[in-house]
């Protein structure tokens, strides 16, 4: 396993024939032999956050009204709280302890948020989160819409082992593997691979840790990164195969340590005592990073920017050399 070596020195470059940076309207984009990449640069949050699946006059949505099932003008909306007392999902003794907790405020029967959704086939899925007034997710629900149906309404299908790390409003946390959806969750055992297989209606879990921090789905189901804490207090980064279950320990920090992305090469941001830094976990380069850096990955590389922006540079991540640069 990789650990965290000297950092490397900057490699300046200025703006290439074939590598081009410009910024306009809140946005980067990114020209690269031709190829073209869009990339916001932050600005105004979004005022409406969604996600939405579609086919013909059908549509399955998750925003601020919840799951929303439209059909033409026909519109439907619930926040599920029919879900947050089903003894398909929770004991008995347990759904009796949580209405006295809806009571005090302390948990709402109202649905918090998604942890991921994906559409397999014609069929949207959404894992449904309910997080208390601790802001920690005490359930999750897979609930499904079949687009194809003439009055399509959301069915519940259950629920994975174990809760998923997700604390967005919209998570990612679903995968496709094959006609299977794959998600890493924490059960009280330790964490693994939890999976539904929608053509068997079945369920399934595969052990990989102890303490998940951090799942990033990638190009699933070849490649998504991880984030554990090892037992002596450490965070542990990796690459980890969602139909195997084999994961690659790559880096290993005493401070923050976060994946950016599931993607590969996998690529990790280190804050500790000693700064900041972006460290490729398979080639081991690492850049030092400023405490205001924002940074993304495009398909020509990392870009990185500063600012309002104020500078932008674009890096290939195996040994972090500059490829343009951009300045206002």
């Amino acid at each position: 396993m990789i650990q965290l070596l000297p950092i490397l020195a900057l490699y300046a470059a200025p703006q290439s024939p074939d590598t081009q940076i410009t910024f306009e309207k809140d946005a980067f984009t990114v020209v690269r032999k031709g190829a073209k990449a869009t990339v916001p640069a932050g600005g105004k949050p979004d005022a409406n956050p969604h996600v939405a699946y579609r086919r013909d006059q059908n549509w399955a949505v998750w925003d601020a009204r919840g799951l929303t099932v439209r059909v033409g003008s026909l519109v439907r909306s619930s926040h599920l709280g029919e879900l947050a007392v089903s003894p398909k999902l929770t004991p008995r003794e347990e759904i009796r302890k949580n209405l006295s907790r809806f009571k005090d405020g302390s948990r709402t029967k109202d649905a918090s948020a998604i942890s991921g959704s994906l559409r397999v086939g014609n069929a949207a899925y959404f894992l449904v989160r309910w997080d208390g007034k601790d802001h920690k997710p005490w359930l999750e629900a897979l609930v499904r819409v079949d687009l194809t149906e003439k009055k399509p309404t959301w069915s519940l299908v259950g629920k994975f082992e174990g809760l998923t790390t997700s604390d967005k409003f919209i998570g990612n946390q679903l995968a496709a593997n094959g006609e299977s959806l794959t998600t890493c969750t924490q059960t009280a055992d330790g964490w693994g691979i939890a999976s539904y297989d929608p053509a068997e209606k079945k369920f399934g879990f595969k052990k990989v840790g102890k303490e998940l921090v951090q799942f990033a789905p990638g190009t699933a189901p070849t490649h998504a990164c991880y984030v554990e804490k090892s037992g002596y207090g450490t965070l542990v980064g990796g690459g980890l195969n969602l139909t195997s279950g084999v994961r690659t320990r790559l880096v290993e920090s005493p401070g923050k340590l976060e994946a950016i992305d599931g993607l590969a090469p996998s690529v990790f941001l280190i804050d500790s005592a000693s700064g900041r830094v972006l460290a490729n976990g398979v080639s081991g380069a690492q850049m030092r990073l400023d405490a205001d850096t924002k940074i993304t990955r495009t398909p020509f590389g990392i870009l990185a920017w500063q600012g309002a922006p104020s500078s932008a540079s674009l890096y290939e991540s195996s040994r972090w050399r500059a490829l343009a640069q951009w300045h206002p």
